[in-house]
């Protein structure tokens, strides 16, 4: 019997209340499989970033003198390639907005795993003084130096001799892509050569 229709009223609470469940069930459940899929794309950007170190690194280890090769290579954002010279502890770059350098001339130390030598790098976006990915040496190798690259972020650099000069080598994954997931694997080619004891980092 319905009474005043309060009857009615409580069935329609209830189916309310019911779909209000089952549209908190679908929403976490979306989150969860978002997460995930988040997840598997990082894994996999973590993991084509050592690859693509792996292959630069021997690549440079079979540079003869005088040698240029091409060199495909991705970072994922929030991670950089340094390159730190034998006759200097640090790293000095641009933390800059456009033409704007309104960061100043930030540094990163030399890593203690490069035992003082030339080494190659990859670290995050906070520096090598706190998160080090992977560092690799080379034999023969002292300098790792940028002639011309559009995207190298590293400041000027000279030599203690001044005969070595360019820019230090400091290249931010997040200044080559930003945008959808897709966007943060794009492939650079950068042309290294080999001079002597020095590897010259350039566009192509």
């Amino acid at each position: 019997m319905l009474v005043n229709g309060k009857k009615g009223t409580a069935d329609e609470t209830i189916i309310k209340i019911f779909e209000i469940l089952i549209a908190a069930a679908v929403i976490l459940l979306l989150i969860y499989v978002g997460q995930n899929i988040l997840k598997i794309f990082s894994n996999d950007a973590d993991q084509g970033t050592k690859v693509s170190f792996d292959v630069l690194h021997e690549r440079i280890k079979a540079l003869a003198p005088d040698q240029t090769v091409d060199n495909v290579f991705y970072i994922k954002p929030g991670f950089v390639l340094y390159g730190f010279n034998q006759d200097s502890d640090k790293v000095v770059y641009k933390r800059a907005i456009g033409v704007l350098n309104v960061f100043g001339n930030p540094s990163t130390s030399k890593p203690k795993a490069c035992n003082g030598r030339a080494c190659i790098c990859i670290c995050d976006d906070d520096g090598c003084d706190k998160n080090i990915k992977d560092c690799r040496m080379v034999d023969g190798i002292n300098y790792y130096v940028v002639s011309k690259m559009q995207k190298n972020q590293g400041d000027d650099y000279a030599s203690g001799s001044g005969q070595v000069k360019g820019q230090y080598l400091a290249l931010f994954g997040r200044a080559w892509g930003f945008g959808p997931i897709g966007d943060d694997y794009k492939t650079h080619t950068i042309r290294i050569q080999r001079k002597g004891d020095v590897v010259y980092f350039s566009d192509t």
